[in-house]
């Protein structure tokens, strides 16, 4: 069980430096995150759909500047999973998936603040060492 979660994990934390190193190729839209995951679960078209959706919510934000926005590609790989895992689409599958994405896209954006606030204070620390001054955190 754990040992089929690897490769879906290895893809959240693939998109997730896609938004901000390396390579910045867009797989990180919901549309193709979803379908991706869909597909290493074994039904692309359910996460297709499920990245459809999600790509219609991420559309009004815009990723420039100092903007917060949220974190779709990991969250959409989320979803598409979540969804691709229940082949026979019961009752609030959909749903779920939808849920589990927007959370996971809310708290990828909060830890990306905070880990951004917290290399800020480590390069002012670091700074301040190298200037010979105290730090004032």
């Amino acid at each position: 069980m754990w040992i089929d979660l690897l490769p879906i994990a290895l893809l959240g934390g693939l998109l997730g430096l896609d938004v901000v190193s390396f390579p910045q190729a867009m797989i990180s839209r919901p549309l193709v995150a979803a379908t991706i995951a869909g597909w290493l679960i074994g039904d692309s078209a359910t996460g297709l759909l499920v990245g459809a959706a999600l790509e219609l919510i991420a559309l009004d934000t815009l990723p420039f500047g100092a903007s917060r926005y949220p974190e779709w590609g990991s969250a959409a790989v989320v979803g598409g999973a979540i969804f691709a895992t229940h082949p026979s689409h019961p009752a609030g599958a959909m749903e779920m998936a939808m849920i589990a994405s927007l959370a996971t896209a809310w708290v990828g954006s909060w830890t990306m603040v905070k880990l951004r606030e917290r290399n800020a204070y480590w390069a002012a620390q670091r700074r301040a060492a190298l200037l010979g001054k105290s730090s004032t955190g």
